[in-house]
This record gives structure tokens, C-alpha cells and sequence, in this order.
């Protein structure tokens, strides 16, 4: 089958459609030429909306003639395009439903072809099968007609070997953060993600590290503090009613627990007042205590 014109196209169609263009386009240029440097004045406005209306009647005129001749030109071909899509449209058919078999057919081609290199996957994968699904390395092109299945599982090959020597180097740090390298890793297949982990690791510890340092900084100095803090003694109103011992003696300062009631603790205070003796309570962190010091 051959599509064929019964004659060629050049005898079929004029070489030109022909009119006085050249006579009326002289005649135009001439008439015409007056309009170029026009000027409208209040005399001249009937005029100028005349002419404008006889120019508009040549232009439809000549422009419907252009349509008349179109519609002409155009009968043969409308009848030919019909009959073209009629015949385009018989073969459509048939070709529609070869592709939808093709599809089929592609469709069953690769899911044989993705079996077999899956199967070729589970037969390798060895240990890591838990830890590397196949859907994870699957490479669309494996299935393509033009990727020979060889060089697919050869690949498959390759990912195992690197994945073998990664996890040797992994494991060959002996970090602390060797679990976390790996499943960094395994998330991945990236030797780079696993490192990535592993100074976010140790940037973790410097930061807790610095952290217990400011902490123990911080509680030193409150140590620090309380030893320097000045000694209040509690004196009662009649206490300063008192003549003070001018006479500096040496003092020592003693520090003991006593086991007391309240009746007992009250007496022991008024004794030490009565005798003008020194103390303090200690402050909170530390046990509950008596300090005295000697006048």
C-alpha cells in the first residue's frame, strides 16, 4: 500500500492567482499619497469623513475578494484532508492496539527481567539482607532492553564489595560510636554519613564535657563563697546593753554536735550569751550544726 496523486501537486494547483496588483497599487500610491501629511481643520472634517468611508469600501472590497478566492482554493483541499483522516483514522485503530500489546509485553519483560536480577540479589546479599533491601539499590535502568543483565548483577557485585570494606573501616576505628556510624550508614550505603555521625558524636560528648566542666566551675566558686562569707552573731537587745570586753583575748574556734530538746538547746544559747561567747548557724547545704567561737 502506497499513497500516490494522480498528478503531481505543480500541475494540480495554479502557479498564482492573478489581478491587477501592479495597476492598483500605482493608482493607490498616487491617491493616497495626499492623506500622508493630512491636517483636519473645521472646513475640512466633512471631507476627511467622506474619504474615509470611500477608503474603507476599497479596502472591504478588495479583502473580500481575498476570502472569496480562499474559499475556493480551499474546496479541493477540504475534500482532500477528509479523505486523508478517513484513511489515518482506519490505520489509528490497528496501531492503538498493537501498542497496547507492546505495553503488555514490556510490562511482562521487565517484571522477568527485575525478578531474575532480584533473585541474583537475595542469592549475594549474604548478611546484609536485613540491613540492605533490594528496592534500595534497584537501578531503573537494569531494565531496560539495552542494559545487559550482566553488567547489572555485576554491579550488584560491586555495591557488596564496597559495603564489605566500609563497614571493615567502620568497624576499625573502635569509637564508641561505632553503632550509631553503622546504621548511619546502612541508611545511606554512604561512607561520608557514617563519619557525619560520628563527629556529631563526639561534638555531643565536647559539649557535655564542657557543660560538666562549667557546672563543677560553678559549684567550686559557691564553695568558694561560702568560705569567705563574714561570721553573724546573733545578739539580743540586752546583750548590747552590755559593757564590751576591750580586753582582746586570744580565741579559738571550735566546732561540735550536741544531741538536744528544744528546753536544752535554749539553755545551751543563753549560756553562750551570758558568756559572751561567739556563734553562729550553718548555713544550708551542710548538717545542722552549732559553731561557737571564743571571746
Amino acid at each position: 500500500m502506497e499513497f500516490k496523486l494522480e498528478r503531481p501537486i505543480e500541475q494540480l494547483l495554479p502557479q498564482s492567482v492573478n489581478f491587477n496588483y501592479e495597476q492598483l497599487k500605482a493608482e493607490l500610491q498616487g491617491s493616497l499619497e495626499k492623506y500622508q501629511n493630512m491636517v483636519v481643520t473645521k472646513d475640512s472634517i466633512k471631507d476627511a469623513k467622506d474619504d474615509r468611508a470611500k477608503l474603507n469600501k476599497l479596502r472591504t472590497s478588495i479583502d473580500d475578494q481575498r476570502k472569496i478566492i480562499k474559499k475556493a482554493w480551499n474546496v479541493p483541499y477540504d475534500a482532500f484532508e477528509k479523505k486523508v483522516k478517513e484513511l489515518t483514522g482506519l490505520i489509528g485503530e490497528p496501531i492503538a492496539t498493537i501498542d497496547k500489546q507492546l505495553a503488555v509485553y514490556e510490562d511482562q519483560r521487565k517484571a522477568e527481567k527485575r525478578e531474575e536480577i532480584e533473585e541474583y540479589f537475595d542469592e549475594k546479599i549474604g548478611c546484609y539482607a536485613g540491613l540492605i533491601p533490594f528496592d534500595k539499590v534497584f537501578d531503573p535502568r537494569w531494565l531496560n532492553v539495552s542494559y545487559d543483565i550482566k553488567k547489572s548483577k555485576a554491579e550488584i557485585d560491586d555495591l557488596i564489595k564496597r559495603v564489605e570494606i566500609d563497614e571493615k573501616a567502620i568497624k576499625d576505628l573502635e569509637v564508641e560510636c561505632e553503632q550509631q556510624m553503622l546504621d548511619a550508614y546502612f541508611q545511606t550505603l554512604d561512607l561520608s554519613a557514617a563519619m557525619a555521625e560520628k563527629k556529631r558524636f563526639e561534638d555531643r560528648i565536647m559539649q557535655l564535657a564542657e557543660l560538666e566542666r562549667q557546672r563543677q566551675a560553678k559549684v567550686q566558686k559557691v564553695a568558694e563563697a561560702k568560705q569567705q562569707k563574714p561570721i553573724y552573731q546573733e545578739v539580743p537587745a540586752k546583750a548590747a546593753e552590755q559593757p564590751v570586753n576591750t580586753n582582746k583575748k586570744k580565741t579559738v574556734t571550735l566546732r561540735f554536735e550536741v544531741d538536744v530538746d528544744r528546753e536544752q538547746m535554749m539553755a545551751l544559747k543563753k549560756c553562750m550569751i551570758e558568756n559572751n561567747i561567739q556563734y553562729r548557724k550553718i548555713e544550708e547545704g551542710d548538717r545542722e550544726e552549732w559553731q561557737s567561737k571564743t571571746a
